[in-house]
């Protein structure tokens, strides 16, 4: 009887879960998600992953805090109300219906969240309900590459059809 059970479970389970898209650049992601009560939740710990985010969850307290762009976000499990401070101001935001917590993990209504996150998020940031996505363009870091060599003295001539610029010393640069 029990392995009947489970097995339903499982199955019920599967027919509820959803997958949520999460496309930063040209990369898409899948995370967890699943619908309560006709609402979308994603779990955040795994979007905060996607997007390099450190967090700390404190699961004897429902607590879950991060950081963006300078904000301090912080959620309390089975509860609607979340704050987000900025040095002596604190805000408080209240979703229409409560986080949840389960498998050791946060979830937030992925339409709300959204719209409070691309409030303080510093890059393009954008929820496409329709299609069960956020899209997100972070700028890529842009490498400075060194010149292979060094120009230390030059030595310059003036001529009849302009100047003649003449390197004196130049040093090979060796870098690992």
């Amino acid at each position: 009887m029990f392995k009947y059970f489970v097995f339903v479970f499982l199955i019920f389970e599967t027919l509820i879960a959803d997958v949520f898209k999460v496309r930063i650049n040209d990369k898409v992601e899948v995370i967890p998600a699943f619908y309560e009560a006709r609402t979308l939740y994603i779990s955040l710990p795994d979007f905060l992953r996607l997007l390099e985010v450190d967090y700390t969850s404190d699961t004897l307290n429902g607590s879950f805090l991060f950081q963006i762009s300078g904000y301090p976000f912080k959620f309390i499990s089975e509860n609607p109300f979340f704050v987000v401070s900025s040095g002596d101001e604190v805000k408080i935001w209240q979703f229409p219906v409560e986080v949840i917590s389960g498998a050791d993990k946060i979830f937030v209504p992925v339409k709300y969240f959204s719209e409070v996150f691309g409030r303080y998020f510093p890059h393009d940031f954008g929820f496409d309900e329709k299609n069960n996505l956020i899209a997100v363009s972070i700028p890529k870091a842009v490498e400075i590459k060194r010149p292979k060599f060094d120009v230390y003295d030059v030595k310059v001539e003036k001529r009849t059809n302009g100047y003649l610029l003449t390197a004196l010393k130049i040093v090979l640069a060796i870098f690992h």
